[in-house]
């Protein structure tokens, strides 16, 4: 239940991005608490949310560029 409403809230929390984005960051958040259940440490979840942030700036940066 907890892993329900964690996801829950972490989707709502970016609802500036509107209902598809809502339900994309609502599946990385249900595997970011999974991540978090199976490892017992918020280490790996945290670490995974700086990658997918850090890699969709560099992709928008090189989209941008050309």
């Amino acid at each position: 239940m907890a892993l329900l409403l964690s996801t829950l809230i972490f989707s709502l929390g970016h609802g500036y991005e509107g209902s598809a984005g809502i339900v994309t960051v609502g599946g990385m958040g249900l595997v970011f608490g999974l991540v978090y259940l199976w490892r017992g440490s918020l280490i790996a979840p945290m670490v995974m949310h700086f990658l997918q942030d850090f890699l969709a700036m560099i992709f928008l940066s090189f989209y941008e560029m050309s």
